[in-house]
């Protein structure tokens, strides 16, 4: 439906370009109004149903017993002479007779048609009085067009990879996630190659003293020529906080303890699925920052979309290939090389978690390696703040609901439990209180009763046979 509105929207902007550059071949023409002096010859300004109306009119008069009485009639109905009623219906013959499209309805196709003959003979006329313009006119029309088709399907592709003139994979608007889904299960990814031969393993020199993003200063390492950084933490408390759950201080740290393997499992499941752009921040938005991984199994393949990577500071793609995973109990560590094939860096984007004792921090690298195409150093340090934070944000979002969850379940279970005591205690008050009234009743009969010993309550006592 979007692109039928977009594909309209073009086709409106195509019509008023050519209305617009032709404005200037049209000649003004001094046009007044003159009247008819001859009224035999004066066109009937009316509709194809009034002529209908006429015809039915001349039909009925003909037909009628006393065709001069009825013509009088009507013609004093329509507060008009008889002669003028006779000129209007014999005028409205003649036009028909010239013309019989006249009575004709106008239909949607006809109508449709005439606007295209219409407009075919003017785009005609214009083509032939300045056809420098018209042509100018067609190749900004078909512009419009294949902008307007390609925007919602590739985002308009300018170039396809790296050139003589060009950095990279490069389209005009935002690539849709279908077009980077086609690419990162296209050949050129799936069978690529490693664009860098050295790969960097450790990982521990480029980490940060404080959360932020650094550029780090490798102008005495030999290995590269780029490195940026981006680090975040995340503790268990203030995620608890939020949730404002009612609980003692033994209960709160036991669960905090439960809370940090939560976030590091979270945040396993966040880089296992590749979900690395899943809640990008507001702040990270205009820079379209977009990770779309391959659909195998083992998501081996992917494509990365940033704004400010491709040709004049537009869109540009990084293929990407998952090079190494890691896992301990309290590590996880995710290595994406990228591949041959005109990418506009070349290096390794590593992103891993750490668990403490009360926090995860997760930290995002971007390297390029000695003799390495570099990339810009503002658009490195968006590319891994916007990673961490969006693992971050991810990971708090899972974390939440599963807290939230459990915290429901347990609340709901409490309170059955509670109202199952409830009624438990009120009918054994209930049950005890019958109970003692019993008891009071059999006291009470006892000492009225003289034979309460004897005898039983037991209602309304036999006579005797004696007294009868």
């Amino acid at each position: 439906m979007r692109s039928k509105m977009v594909l309209l929207r073009s086709l409106l902007l195509s019509m008023v370009i050519v209305l617009l550059a032709h404005i200037d071949t049209i000649s003004a023409t001094d046009v007044r109004w003159v009247g008819n002096d001859d009224d035999d010859n004066a066109p009937l300004p009316l509709s194809s149903r009034q002529r209908q109306q006429l015809l039915q009119l001349e039909q009925a008069i003909q037909s009628a017993p006393d065709p001069e009485k009825t013509l009088r009639q009507v013609a004093e109905a329509n507060q008009m002479s008889p002669q003028e009623l006779v000129s209007m219906i014999n005028k409205n013959s003649q036009d028909l007779a010239q013309n019989p499209s006249l009575a004709q309805p106008s239909t949607l196709p006809k109508m449709i048609f005439k606007f295209m003959s219409v407009a075919a003979v003017s785009i005609n006329q214009a083509a032939r009085k300045n056809p420098k313009m018209f042509a100018a006119t067609v190749a900004c029309t078909i512009l419009v067009m294949y902008t307007a088709i390609g925007i919602p399907r590739t985002g308009v592709v300018i170039s396809s990879g790296r050139g003589v003139i060009s950095k990279g994979p490069t389209t005009l608007f935002a690539p849709p996630t279908t077009y980077l889904s086609k690419l990162a299960n296209a050949d050129r990814v799936l069978s690529g190659k490693r664009s860098t031969k050295t790969q960097k393993i450790a990982w521990d020199d480029l980490h940060l003293e404080d959360d932020g993003v650094e550029i780090h200063d490798v102008r005495s390492n030999a290995e590269l020529s780029q490195a940026t950084t981006a680090q975040f933490s995340m503790d268990a408390e203030s995620l608890l906080d939020e949730l404002n759950l009612d609980l003692d201080d033994d209960a709160m740290s036991e669960l905090s303890d439960e809370v940090v393997d939560m976030l590091f499992d979270n945040v396993v499941a966040t880089l296992s699925s590749r979900q690395l752009t899943e809640f990008v921040p507001d702040s990270f938005l205009p820079i379209g920052l977009r990770y779309v991984s391959s659909s195998d199994k083992q998501k081996k393949n992917g494509v990365l979309s940033v704004r400010g990577l491709g040709d004049w500071g537009l869109h540009g793609m990084v293929f990407l290939d998952a090079s190494k995973e890691t896992s301990s109990d309290s590590e996880y560590g995710l290595t994406l090389s990228t591949l041959k094939g005109g990418n506009p860096f070349d290096g390794q984007l590593h992103i891993s978690c750490h668990r403490s004792d009360d926090s995860i921090t997760v930290r995002t690298h971007i390297v390029v390696p000695r003799n390495g195409k570099k990339l810009p150093r503002n658009v490195a340090k968006l590319i891994v703040g916007g990673i961490t934070q969006s693992v971050l944000a991810s990971t708090e979002k899972r974390s939440q609901q599963i807290l939230a969850r459990r915290s429901q379940s347990s609340r709901y279970r409490g309170m059955g439990q509670n109202k199952a005591a409830e009624r438990r205690h009120s009918r054994f008050v209930k049950e005890k209180e019958i109970e003692e009234m019993a008891a009071d009743r059999r006291r009470r009969w006892q000492r009225r009763n003289p034979d309460a010993g004897r005898y039983r309550p037991s209602g309304v006592r036999q006579q005797s046979p004696n007294n009868c």
